[in-house]
């Protein structure tokens, strides 16, 4: 499993490209725009179900003049950071944990 971070880490914006494991997530978006994730699924791996949104949180990077979203998610009693790229900012916005 992905790089487990605790709500006190360093995570911070700017996250280099190859320090990305893009994953499919399966999402809920609410009629007031909202995005929240219900699963994840690595290459080739099982399906994790999310069993809470703990924060998240949008956040602009200096790298390219993007934004992402990092999600602070709890799955099978561990907790770990999940982002999304902006959809304004990004053509096409895509899911990723820190490997």
């Amino acid at each position: 499993m992905w790089q487990h971070k605790p709500p006190n880490s360093d995570i911070h914006t700017g996250i280099d490209e190859e320090k990305r494991e893009y994953v499919t997530v399966v999402a809920d978006y609410s009629t007031d725009g909202t995005v929240l994730p219900v699963s994840i699924r690595f290459v080739d791996g099982p399906v994790h179900n999310i069993a809470k949104v703990i924060s998240m949180i949008h956040m602009s990077t200096t790298k390219h003049n993007g934004a992402e979203t990092r999600y602070y998610v709890r799955i099978d009693d561990r907790e770990h950071y999940l982002f999304f790229e902006d959809a304004q900012q990004t053509p096409t916005p895509r899911w990723f944990v820190l490997d």
